[in-house]
Formats: structure tokens, sequence, C-alpha cells
């Protein structure tokens, strides 16, 4: 009977030798192989990894007043699942406290949430310091937690364009926010902390904790007192021709420093982005642009054939090839001279140059002065512009002469302006300054290269002098005692759906810099589709006036500035 059963001992021994390797198998692999996986789970369950957010650095204008900075404020977190019948009814007590707003039974059914939630992100940091030694005293510590956070402050609204504005991420969108991001942004620190059963957090000494590090401050050339200026009589201006947007952009010729960047309104209304619309988008510049066939012709060619001759514009039109150039309005402006040309912005007159000189020199011009070229002083996202010649193998006349005027090409203001600011630097063209320093690092303006020789620039400020004389800058003029130097400029808009030239729609641009010895100030402008004025010289020169006599005789007026 023994013998019998002898075979069922020695298979029970099998068996539990089976199970006590496979249970040794087993702990072997949770408590060697599986160590760092369920090292990993007890420390969601045991600890809380805290970030600490660095302070972003602030951003200041050049009289270090501060245009942006970063506030301290509560995120406050809700843990329901440790909430109990009665703490529900003392929690909502508590919140109803502080948070008047609401009614208690919302309040009541937000804590009723299975999951964890933000009950907000925005709490006044004074506030909730109070509210966080409530939770203490009414133990709801393992309920409710208040961690610390930032947020970003732009008092002035006047500048919102130019600096840009942070995501949830904390990341900066469009402008300075952006551009300078990395150096703004500083590096996140953290900490560890003991959760127990309840969720009571506890700090231990020998857990990480890794201080963050705050971000760089940032300094700008803008004077606030010169972007306010500019940014109401911008806004004047706008609503006055009805327009759908304008943009400003004011250099110190001296100091080479961009003291105001206006945009009105501040957001895109087409695209719902804030950006300067001065380098961020790009137009047909109009007549402004004739500024480089002058210079072209004074740097390239015997300027005493062009100087001593008259132009007959008593015809009203030119015809190249099989199309027509007419001047505004069909003006016919008889026979002038070659200043009478810029003087009086005649399309005709400047395709007759342009017929008479090579389309290689112009477009050489164009080049030296960095139409189509970036000029990255800052801002993010900046427009190029678009120079049709440096893409097509064949390039017909009509097109050259459109170009000359100003027509069939793109540019933005900041490069029309650096085109007129090389003027006012006695022919030199330089790369003016937005940011004057960040950190440790300092930044200058730039002096890139010798474009017109000075007897030519003499001859152009002369010409550009006249136009706010007697030609279509009149309006400009804002003193007696101050020479002007100016050129307008009026570009019909391009109407994809028509396939042609709108003659309803155009944007009218003026530039201009003062006194003309020795210039301090340069103003360009733009206004996008006025409904009131057609021209340029009745929309955007009086603006400018209003700009430029501010700046000249009232700029020290402090209580202006303080209004």
């Amino acid at each position: 009977m023994v013998k019998n059963d002898l075979w069922k001992f020695k298979l029970a021994k099998i068996y539990f030798s089976v199970v006590f390797f496979i249970i040794v198998g087993l702990l072997v692999k949770h408590q060697i192989f599986d160590f760092q996986k369920y090292q990993s789970e007890a420390k969601i369950y045991h600890l809380k990894k805290s970030i600490l957010f660095p302070k972003r650095g602030e951003i200041f204008d050049r009289k270090k007043r501060i245009l942006a900075y970063t506030s301290s404020i509560f995120e406050l977190e809700v843990y329901p699942q440790y909430l109990s019948e009665r703490k529900l009814s003392i929690a909502c007590s508590l919140l109803l406290k502080f948070f008047p707003q609401y009614s208690f039974s919302q309040i009541a059914q937000r804590l009723t949430k299975k999951h964890f939630l933000y009950f907000t992100k925005t709490l006044d940091y004074e506030i909730g310091k109070l509210l966080q030694k409530e939770i203490y005293k009414k133990g709801l510590h393992n309920v409710l937690y208040l961690k610390e956070n930032f947020k970003r402050v732009y008092p002035y609204e006047e500048v919102i364009n130019l600096l840009g504005f942070l995501n949830n991420k904390k990341e900066g969108v469009f402008g300075i926010e952006k551009k300078f991001n990395q150096f703004l942004k500083g590096k996140e620190g953290y900490w560890y902390l003991q959760k127990d059963a309840f969720a009571n957090l506890y700090s231990y000494p020998d857990y990480p904790k890794v201080a963050p590090i705050d971000g760089e401050d940032l300094y700008l050339t803008i004077d606030l007192d010169v972007q306010r200026l500019a940014y109401e009589e911008l806004k004047k201006g706008v609503e006055k021709e009805k327009a759908k947007k304008g943009g400003c952009l004011i250099i110190d010729c001296e100091s080479l420093e961009v003291l105001a960047l206006v945009d009105y309104p501040n957001i895109n209304p087409d695209f719902f982005y804030l950006t300067p619309a001065s380098m961020c988008e790009s137009f047909e510049p109009g007549s402004i642009f004739k500024l480089v066939i002058l210079a072209t012709i004074l740097s390239f060619y015997e300027k005493e054939d062009f100087l001593k001759k008259s132009y007959d514009l008593r015809r009203g039109y030119l015809e190249v090839g099989k199309k027509r150039i007419y001047d505004a309005e069909r003006k016919k402006l008889g026979i002038v001279d070659f200043s009478d040309i810029f003087i009086y912005s005649s399309n005709i007159g400047v395709s007759q140059l342009a017929l008479k000189i090579k389309k290689e020199d112009f477009y050489k011009m164009v080049k030296k002065l960095r139409f189509g070229q970036k000029v990255d002083i800052g801002i993010p996202n900046e427009n190029s512009g678009f120079i049709p010649y440096f893409k097509k193998k064949h390039f017909p006349d009509i097109d050259f002469c459109n170009n000359v005027f100003g027509q069939g090409i793109k540019t933005n203001l900041l490069q029309i302006a650096l085109a007129y600011l090389a003027i006012a630097q006695n022919g030199y063209f330089v790369k003016p300054i937005l940011v004057k320093k960040i950190g440790k690092k300092v930044f200058k303006p730039e002096t890139l290269e010798k474009v017109i020789d000075e007897e030519n620039v003499k001859l152009i400020k002369e010409i550009l002098h006249n136009v706010c004389v007697k030609g279509t800058g009149r309006l400009a003029l804002f003193s007696e005692e101050v020479k002007v130097c100016g050129k307008t400029g009026t570009a019909q808009k391009f109407d994809e759906k028509l396939r042609n030239y709108s003659n309803t729609k155009s944007i009218i641009s003026f530039v201009g810099f003062f006194p003309m010895e020795k210039p301090k100030y340069l103003i360009a402008l733009f206004l996008d589709e006025p409904k009131k004025s057609r021209f340029a010289s009745e929309g955007v020169c009086p603006i400018f006036r209003n700009i430029a006599y501010k700046l000249w005789y009232i700029r020290n007026d402090l209580a202006y500035f303080k209004k």
C-alpha cells in the first residue's frame, strides 16, 4: 500500500518544487529585474515633484521704465479623492469666502469630481497667502494645494504689438518675447516632497532640490514717451482717414536707435496677431521707392547729362510697348527739369529716366540699399519683401518702369526707412538697433557700407527738401525754422479677385527726416486702405507733421508726456 502511494509523494514533491521555483523566479523578477519599474511607480505615489519656476526677465525702455514684468500668483489645485463629506462643506464655505463670484452649489459641484482639477490658475498672490493660512487652519491641506506661479504683465498697450505675449507653456509668442525667449525665460528648478497615505506633503533634506535660474532682463531703445506720442497721432490719423490700419517707425539719426515702432490697431484685423506691420508685412511702396532711381543716376552716370535736360510730360502718358503709364489723376505736368520729376512725383518722368539707364545698374542700387533682404533688428517673422527682377531671366521694359516707381515689387516700411536713413547718414547704409542690452550682452548699431557719395547726398537732400517745400510733401512741414526732407508714396493695391490693381484700395506712405543739415529724427509712416484721402500728400503728411512738431518742440515738456 505504501509502495503504491510512493508515486503520489514524488508527484507532490515535484509540484511543490515547481511552485517554489516559480515563486523564487517571480521574486527575483520583481525584486531585481523589475526593481526600477516598481521604484518609479512607488515614487509616483509617495513623491511629488514640485516645479520651481524661474522669474522671467523683465523688459525695459531706454529710460529703464518697465514694459513687461512678471507678477507672482497662485494656482489652486484640488484633490477631491481625499475629500470626506464632513470636509466638503468646510471646503465649500472656505472657497465661497474667497471666490464670491461662485455660488455654494457651483463650488460643491466642482469639488465632487473624482479627479484632480485646477480651481484657478490666476489667484492674486496676497489673497493666495491669506487662503493658504485658512487651508492649514481648517486641515484641508491634503485637499487644497496652492502652488506658486507667475503671470506676465504688460502695463502699456502702446507697445504690446512690439513685445508679443506668452502662451500657456510660458513660451514667447510674437515680438520680443519670442525672439529672445531663450534669454528671458531662465531655467526651471524642482523640489521633491514626500507624500503620505493622506496626501500630506513633507520635505526631506536629502531629497533633491534644484533652484531655478531667473531670466535675463532686456533693455530696448524704445522711448515710451515717443512710442505713446506716435501711437496717439497714428490712431487719430487712422480713425480720421477711416483706414484699415497704420504703422509708424521713428529712428534717432544720431544714436541710430529705434525710438518708436507703432501699429494701430495693435492686432492685425486680417490675421489676428500681434506683430509690427512695419517689419512683418510687405507692400508695394509706390513713389517713396523713386529714391532708388534718383540714387542710381547720380551714382552710376554722368549726372550733368540728366540734370541739364528738360523732360516733356505734356501728353500726360508714356507708351512703353503696348502699355501706357500715367501720372496720378492723369495730370499733365508740362515740361519739367530733373528735380521736378521727383518733387512732383511723376511716374512718366521716372519712366523716361528708367529707359535711359541699364536695368542692372538700378537693381545694383536696390541691392546696395538692402531691399529684398531681412534687416534683423530683433523682431521675428520679418518679411524680406520681393524683387521679381532677381528671380526672372527676362524682364520687360514695362515691368522695369513699374518697379522704378514702386509698383510690382514688395518691401516693408523698415527697409524703406533705412534707405532714407542712408541719405541722412551722408550716404552710409547703417543698421540701427532696437535692443540695447540683454543680460550682459550690449548691442551697437553697425555701419555696413558707403552707398552714395556726399556730393550726391547733398543733391538728394535738396530735392527731398523741395518735395516738402513745393511738391507733394508740403503738408509735412511743421516749422519755418526746421528744414524737412521727405517723400510721399501712393500705391494701388493689387486685387487678387480681379487680377488687377484696385481703383479704391491703396497704401499711402511718407518718409521724412529733419533737420536737413544735421538730421536728428527720421519718421516713416503708412496707412492701409484709407477711405477719405486718396493720396499720401493729404492722408499721411499731416500725421508726420503732428508727430514731428511734438518731437521737436514739446518733447522736453514733461507735463505733456505725463498726460
